[in-house]
């Protein structure tokens, strides 16, 4: 290696040996400082909007908790930001703007290596109960979903948890996705639904109403929620976003809460599963693909 020195070329290592000097001092000088330069690829949207359009997203959002993945597609959709996901993530994180991180818990007995998905709609439904606390009392939910798209088909709440409502859950179901209620309106479309064992679902009664709908049964296994897996994740999703509120309120005020979630839920709540889409989106791009 050389330099020149007045005007003639000469080995660092000279110069160095002259000066008193090892070549440490050459090679551990001062790096040029580029100000205003950051490392990595340019950016469209500087940190600070994208930090602005992430609050508010979360400000104006019906539903509160949402991880990055979420917010990033909210983002791009709503916002019109393009921002990469780890990025985000970062910003997130140093902004304090990331959900709490649920603890993964699993204390069953059975490996649950299936899947309880569906490749189209109408295949299988889910019909269960889920029990508020509120200030007056008990009050229960009754919820019908569709495996395909976790959407929700149709839904009451009642004082008491009886089959009668179990009952009507089911027939409102059928009526909105079909138009009517009739003896055999579902044989031959080979559409089950699904329950676990509670005494609404395992009576005479009910069973007689299911038949005469001409809909199949399909039991979940016993202490085996995984199998009801999609709609045991639509009342942990329900609770997350509600639940303290109910505990608060009347029961009248809590149907209205109950009421304003199912409004906004098909339309507004965004699966991973789903690949970011709700359930009506996913249902639409399914038909629009499939040509029905």
């Amino acid at each position: 290696m050389e330099t020149e020195v007045n005007g003639k070329k000469a080995p660092i290592s000279m110069i160095l040996r002259v000066a008193g000097l090892s070549s440490a001092a050459w090679y551990g000088k001062a790096k040029k400082e580029l100000k205003g330069y950051q490392r990595g690829p340019k950016v469209s949207f500087g940190d600070e909007e994208v930090i602005e359009g992430v609050r508010g997203i979360i400000s104006s959002s019906y539903f509160h908790g949402e991880g990055y993945k979420k917010l990033r597609k909210r983002l791009w959709t709503m916002k019109g930001i393009k921002v990469g996901k780890d990025r985000l993530l970062k910003l997130l994180r140093d902004n304090g703007l990331l959900a709490d991180k649920r603890p993964i818990r699993n204390g069953s007995s059975r490996d649950h290596d299936g899947t309880t998905l569906t490749d189209a709609p109408d295949i299988l439904w889910a019909c269960d109960l889920k029990e508020w606390r509120t200030l007056e009392g008990k009050l229960w939910m009754i919820t019908v979903l569709d495996h395909f798209h976790s959407g929700v088909i149709h839904h009451r709440t009642c004082d008491r948890a009886t089959m009668e409502p179990a009952m009507d859950v089911v027939r409102g179901s059928v009526k909105k996705r079909f138009g009517e209620v009739r003896k055999g309106i579902c044989e031959g479309m080979e559409l089950y639904l699904r329950t676990d064992h509670g005494g609404q679902f395992s009576g005479e009664r009910f069973k007689k109403e299911i038949a005469f709908l001409g809909l199949g049964t399909s039991k979940a296994f016993v202490k085996s929620p995984e199998c009801n897996g999609v709609i045991e994740r639509f009342h942990r999703t329900i609770k997350e976003q509600i639940g303290v509120r109910i505990e608060h309120s009347t029961k009248k005020e809590a149907r209205w809460l109950i009421e304003n979630f199912m409004s906004r839920y098909n339309n507004h709540w965004i699966l991973h599963k789903l690949n970011l889409m709700s359930p009506n989106q996913y249902r639409k791009h399914y038909e629009e693909e499939a040509g029905c």
